[in-house]
């Protein structure tokens, strides 16, 4: 300690305050919310998300779903720390093939704002309800819901001032969700998703189920003007499969991710940077490839080394080049 000394012991903290924690490396923002609970979501196969928004996500977040639900005895569990349907052993973590994993999002979010969540499994008579207020947890009680979630997360940040002090504007903060939620939007096109902001249905996608479909998703959110240059490119062999919707370079700025491999999206700049792909605005669709393979580990360790080489290899056979 270099001739100081601490003022406090050494001592385990509380798990209040290891949420709090937590929060502060999984919660940045009100996207970051919406984003994990979307994504959670998905996760739970669901063909229809609401979100619905007040005062750009800072004053409520509630995002609605008709996915498998949550067991009446695990509903609890959906919000303690490390508590997860998606993983039992290293092996499944090995070969992990869902948006979300670790267990922290929910409990972290419940830690740092008002949290409400309503549950109905597909075999379930009823829903349950749990509610989070300052990190204590209230007995789940029966309650009346579809079958699906809904998530409710009211004052973000109410309990840590000097986290909320850091938010940017409503508008600011509402845009970066749109955009959050556009990028899911463009990339899992049998979903519906509605958006909703203080009221107002802000658009409402339709699953998109033909090409037609599927380019009437991009024009709403992408514009006129892309939709009508966009071209469908497709790659399928053993170790992938990709599909991707693009423009040409005409259109300078990306309008985010441009590819979301195995449902992790990535930035069209990534795929340049594995010269793989040529400068092309581009719209997100789907890829899979198994889970052992070193692109999904690439992914897995976040994208902040260069892509391997199979991803270039694979992409490039069927891109256009510059």
């Amino acid at each position: 300690m270099h001739g100081t000394r601490s003022l406090l012991p050494i001592q385990l903290l509380s798990d209040a305050l290891i949420s709090q924690i937590a929060a502060g490396e999984v919660i940045e923002r009100p996207a970051s919310v919406v984003k994990e609970l979307v994504e959670n979501a998905l996760d739970a196969r669901a063909k229809r998300i609401e979100v619905e928004l007040e005062r750009g996500g800072c004053g409520l977040i509630r995002v609605r779903d008709d996915g498998i639900g949550i067991q009446p005895e695990e509903i609890a569990l959906a919000l303690a720390r490390h508590a997860t349907s998606k993983i039992a052993s290293l092996d499944d973590l090995e070969r992990v093939a869902t948006l979300g994993f670790r267990g922290e999002a929910l409990p972290s979010i419940a830690s740092v704002s008002r949290l409400s969540l309503v549950s109905r499994a597909v075999t379930a008579a009823h829903a349950w309800v749990v509610e989070a207020r300052d990190g204590a947890l209230a007995a789940p009680v029966p309650a009346s819901h579809p079958p699906g979630t809904s998530v409710e997360v009211r004052d973000l940040f109410f309990n840590v001032p000097a986290r909320r002090k850091f938010l940017r504007s409503d508008a600011t903060e509402y845009q970066h969700i749109v955009r959050m939620l556009e990028r899911l939007a463009l990339s899992r096109f049998a979903v519906a998703f509605t958006l909703v902001h203080n009221g107002k249905t802000v658009w409402s996608l339709p699953p998109a189920h033909t090409a037609a479909e599927r380019l009437a998703r991009v024009a709403k959110i992408c514009g006129e003007d892309f939709a009508g240059h966009v071209i469908e490119l497709k790659h399928d062999t053993e170790s992938l499969r990709l599909s991707v919707g693009g423009a040409a370079d005409v259109f300078a700025q990306p309008v985010g991710p441009a590819i979301r491999l195995s449902q992790w999206p990535l930035r069209a700049r990534q795929l340049l940077a594995a010269r793989c792909v040529s400068p092309i605005r581009m719209c997100c669709s789907t890829a899979g490839f198994p889970p052992t393979s070193c692109i999904w580990n690439w992914i897995r360790r976040g994208r902040r080394q260069r892509p391997p080489a199979e991803t270039g290899s694979a992409i490039s056979r069927f891109a256009p080049h510059s």
